[in-house]
């Protein structure tokens, strides 16, 4: 057989198609720039405290940094080659998070992303239903609210979600009218106590009377008892907590020329174990200590008192302080915060804490806030980072607000960490809890509502 023989018009085209095709392909393999641009991330959360962090970029040509807010500085926004450059982000003490979009260009090569964000204060806020609320109670596995609607007072427990009612119920006791709850308290291994003001009619006449219940963690009346020493006296309950062994409850009577204050102790059958007196004009909280030690704070002859007795009311330490009242107690190592009022005349008034010792003497340690004419302190929080959260409410001409603020160990405010809450989010009550993180929440009652506010370390 003889070999083709291509004739030679065919070759040359041949050989131009191939070369068109290698062409081709070289083009595709070569970059379409000479120059490169990259940077070590893309995207940033950083909290509310703020900080420093490095960006590495590499590049072998002349590169610029854009688009930097106020709170975003750097040394250089510009530069040639490889380089590593500090951001440092201001702190956020505001309530919402910010955000910042950055560029990072060069010629001839695609311009880099980088994406900022930096979280406010407030972390997330819930609203749950829950109209007059008139007391909230932590609990472990969510929060209690005690609410009275046409003169019935209603239990609502909620779970940690801030959307599942897991009980509720309306108090009613036969043949009694309850004017006021006191207080309610939990009681350890499950259950409540609960102190109520009552009244009933004997006799064609009102008998002014206290009542002391023990709830299931249900809110039923396990056991329930009137406390009551006849048609001639008014007997009222102002402070229940539920301790290891029983439960305390502060008491008061009084009749045509006699009154008299009471430290009851009962046990958890309501058998009394203990009756002892004492000198409180009003007591605001009733504070069973880690040790089992109980404190009593309040206020006496227009100054502030604390009494600390033992487990059985046995006296053990007192404080007496400024002119006011303490609203709250919170056991630290070592001793306790006191928070509360110091009354400047009228309806003005700032807020105090003091550092006490085991043995109720000052330390030294104090802060004092004035915002307002009617500043309130309702709530003291160890956080689990340290330091303190306090919160309260502040009354001016434009109604009441709740605020929360900061403190370090010291009792020092942490700048940038006080937020006053508007008047239609938040108002009236206000109380806190620590959570994981350094992290806590605030929460308060609102018209038809409670508010539960997260906040960011």
């Amino acid at each position: 057989m003889k070999p083709s023989i291509v004739p030679s018009w065919k070759l040359g085209l041949l050989l131009t198609a191939v070369g068109a095709f290698t062409a081709c392909k070289k083009n595709n393999d070569e970059p379409s720039s000479k120059y490169n641009l990259s940077v070590n991330l893309l995207s940033l959360e950083t909290i509310t405290s703020g900080g420093e962090q490095e960006l590495v970029i590499t590049s072998n040509t002349d590169w610029k940094l854009s688009g930097l807010p106020e709170w975003l500085t750097t040394p250089t926004t510009e530069g040639n080659g490889n380089a590593t450059i500090k951001l440092t982000v201001a702190m956020n003490a505001g309530e919402t998070a910010r955000t910042a979009a950055l560029a990072l260009k060069a010629t001839d090569v695609q311009d880099v992303a980088i994406n900022i964000t930096q979280k406010g204060l407030v972390e997330k806020v819930q609203q749950i239903n829950a109209a007059n609320v008139q007391r909230m109670l932590l609990l472990n596995d969510g929060y209690l609210f005690v609410t009275r609607t046409d003169d019935k007072y209603n239990l609502i427990k909620i779970a940690k979600d801030g959307q599942s009612v897991v009980a509720q119920k309306t108090l009613e006791l036969a043949g009694m009218e309850i004017t006021n709850l006191s207080d309610i308290d939990t009681i350890p291994g499950g259950g409540f106590a609960l102190a109520l003001n009552i009244k009933t009619i004997e006799t064609g006449l009102s008998n002014w009377s206290a009542y002391l219940a023990r709830l299931s963690p249900t809110f039923e009346i396990v056991k329930g008892m009137k406390i009551d020493h006849g048609i001639d006296y008014t007997e009222s309950t102002q402070a229940v907590a539920g301790a290891k062994d029983g439960i305390v409850l502060v008491y008061s009577r009084s009749t045509t020329g006699s009154f008299q204050n009471s430290m009851l102790k009962y046990d958890f059958d309501l058998n009394k174990v203990n009756d002892v007196p004492y000198i409180f004009n009003q007591v605001n909280d009733l504070y069973i200590a880690p040790d089992e030690s109980v404190i009593v704070a309040g206020v006496s002859n227009s100054e502030t008192t604390l009494y600390k007795l033992t487990n059985d009311l046995s006296f053990a330490a007192a404080y007496e302080g400024k002119n006011g009242s303490a609203s709250r107690v919170l056991a630290i190592n070592g001793g306790y915060l006191v928070v509360g009022q110091i009354n400047k005349g009228g309806t003005d008034s700032d807020i105090y804490c003091t550092m006490l010792d085991n043995n109720l003497e000052a330390v030294g340690k104090e802060w004092l806030f004035d915002r307002t004419k009617g500043d309130r302190a309702t709530s003291i929080i160890a956080l689990s980072g340290g330091g303190y959260a306090l919160s309260g409410t502040i009354t001016g001409t434009s109604g009441s607000k709740a605020f929360t603020v900061r403190l370090d160990n010291n009792l020092t405010p942490i700048p940038g960490k006080e937020l006053v809450f508007d008047v239609n989010t938040i108002s009236a009550i206000a109380a806190s809890t620590p959570m994981a993180g350094n992290k806590y929440s605030v929460f308060g009652a609102a018209p038809g509502k409670v508010v539960l506010v997260e906040m960011n370390p």
